[in-house]
């Protein structure tokens, strides 16, 4: 079922500063670390988000990046204040009073609003 608290994300258009319950967040989980899960981090960290992002590879989906670069990129994200959670697939979001529940084989996150960005990375593996 749909809930307010989990925004689906087809493009980076989407205007999550109108939105309230993103407006009132701070924990904000991101399931999915393709193209626009990352622009998207970028952007809920830029308005002050705490940001929990959840990939079920084992890297994110830099554009022309080999492994060790990503993991160079992902070192970086993760000293600007990022939560990353790699290799980490969700298997459930319960929703829990006022906040959200991201649950994946190994970790539990209690967070305040959840974007999905998964799904919509380009098909074309390099």
């Amino acid at each position: 079922g749909h809930h307010p608290g989990v925004l689906l994300c087809k493009d980076d258009m989407v205007r999550l500063e109108e939105n309230p319950l993103f407006v009132r967040a701070k924990e904000v989980a991101l399931i999915g670390g393709g193209q626009l899960g990352l622009r998207l981090s970028e952007k809920c960290q830029s308005l002050g988000k705490h940001v929990h992002l959840f990939e079920a590879g084992e890297h994110l989906d830099f554009k022309h990046c080999d492994a060790d670069m990503a993991a160079i990129l992902e070192t970086s994200m993760v000293e600007s204040g990022l939560n990353l959670y790699l290799s980490h697939r969700v298997q459930k979001i319960e929703k829990c009073h006022d906040h959200f529940l991201i649950l994946t084989k190994s970790a539990k996150r209690s967070v305040d609003v959840v974007l999905m960005c998964a799904g919509l990375r380009p098909t074309t593996k390099l």
